[in-house]
């Protein structure tokens, strides 16, 4: 690995080395231990890249030497933050890159509370290490756009976490995303999830007795009953396992499709669903297998891939592709 980015997994990976040394390394050994990674340096390159981040003030311990033995570079005991939080080095750092891809989520409920966690254990670090990990975060760039977020209200958000913490019901006036009415709903919490920029409340509707997904955003107001809920068993993996994206799918179904042209292998590549399996793949061409509901999301992900995708099955999907794709062409009559 060339260039500044390979620069930059370097020292990460001679961090790693060093850390896991009970007895420190030589220049020489942290050299080997690259070299067999693929990384084409030198003794005198390793020598330079753990001066300068001495001299950044990273806790480094250049130990003494004498005829029989080299000099060895080991890492200072574990950082002591507060009195109960201990954080190594490499930890130190992998938190300053996450907080860069906290950025992308400014607009979204508790970003400044967990800002406000990462600039206290900033603060513990020191102007010269700071100064450094400004240029290592300039190095690995994360996407600041996100997806649209509307506004949730700090009173609905925290009702809805005191009705999940304390397993109480809960009475929502919620507007239907279909119809734009507004109606009461009483509710059992399970869980707040975050998916795609927005917050959704899991829980137990009264009425249909059934688990649902509510949009937080759409819920206008919102009450803590009076009246303990005996919480389900409930796993928030099993309950989306069929489904795809937000949208809770039903019964499962075995859904094979084809993808060809330049972006089968962007395609098979990414992991698009828990259940997904590549089936083939050629250049220019990759089937994938996947067992879930043709959910109305997963529909509109499949039309996103236009003329390169074709589904083999199931033959009820083949049907609800082409009838979308025939209002398409009647709106673009």
């Amino acid at each position: 690995m060339s260039g500044r980015n390979g620069q930059i997994t370097r020292i990460l990976k001679t961090f790693q080395l060093l850390e896991n040394s009970r007895f420190g390394l030589s220049t020489r050994q942290i050299w080997q231990e690259l070299q067999e990674r693929g990384w084409e340096v030198n003794q005198r390159t390793v020598y330079r890249d753990l001066k300068a981040l001495e001299a950044a003030g990273f806790p480094l311990i250049e130990l003494g030497s004498d005829d029989k033995q080299a000099t060895k570079w080991k890492v200072k005991a574990d950082t002591s933050f507060g009195k109960h939080l201990i954080l190594s080095s490499s930890e130190m750092v992998s938190l300053h890159l996450a907080r860069a891809y906290l950025g992308s989520y400014k607009q979204v409920p508790f970003y400044h509370e967990i800002d406000g966690v990462f600039q206290k254990i900033f603060d513990h670090l020191g102007d010269r290490a700071l100064s450094f990990l400004k240029e290592l975060e300039e190095d690995f760039q994360v996407d600041q756009r996100t997806p649209s977020v509307h506004s949730i209200d700090d009173g609905v958000m925290e009702t809805c976490r005191a009705g999940c913490a304390e397993d109480q019901w809960l009475e929502l006036t919620y507007q239907s995303a279909n119809s734009g009415k507004t109606k009461k709903r009483r509710l059992g919490p399970l869980t707040i999830y975050f998916s795609q920029g927005g917050y959704y409340l899991i829980a137990l509707d009264s009425e249909s007795s059934s688990i649902k997904t509510f949009a937080m955003s759409r819920i206008k107001e919102a009450s803590l009953l009076d009246e303990a809920f005996d919480k389900p068993d409930f796993n928030i993996d099993e309950y989306f396992a069929s489904g795809f994206g937000i949208y809770k799918g039903g019964a499962k179904q075995i859904v094979l499709i084809k993808v060809t042209g330049a972006r089968s292998h962007y395609i098979a590549e990414r992991m698009w669903h828990q259940s997904q399996q590549l089936v083939s793949q050629k250049p220019q061409e990759a089937t994938l297998r996947f067992e879930l509901d043709p959910t109305p999301e997963f529909v509109s992900w499949l039309l996103s891939l236009g003329a390169d995708v074709e589904v083999f099955e199931p033959p009820a999907l083949r049907e609800t592709l082409k009838a979308e794709i025939e209002k398409m062409l009647r709106l673009c009559a």
